[in-house]
């Protein structure tokens, strides 16, 4: 299935599960990540094959995006350069 990203997700195996094997449960791949979707083969409530592919894939892009982000430091204290400037004050006063 083609998302809006361009990406697409690859179905990798299905299972049956539940107590007498009524749901069908469909695995796929998409950036890097499994995700799964389900189908009640009772035939109740269950919400539909493509709506659960698209919250799949936005919850991995999501991920994914967030990853990217730099983080910034919440602290001066926190950076590498404050760090640095410490331990060279640190060196000038042996």
């Amino acid at each position: 299935m083609a998302t809006a990203t361009g990406y697409k997700a690859t179905f990798q195996y299905k299972y049956l599960t539940g107590y007498n094997n009524e749901y069908l449960v469909l695995v796929y791949e998409y950036r890097g990540y499994e995700y799964d979707v389900y189908e009640n083969l009772a035939k109740g409530y269950s919400v539909s094959l493509r709506t659960q592919h698209i919250q799949n894939q936005r919850r991995i892009d999501s991920i994914i995006e967030d990853r990217s982000k730099i983080q910034e430091p919440v602290r001066k204290e926190d950076t590498a350069d404050y760090a640095i400037e410490e331990f060279l004050k640190y060196l000038d006063e042996l």
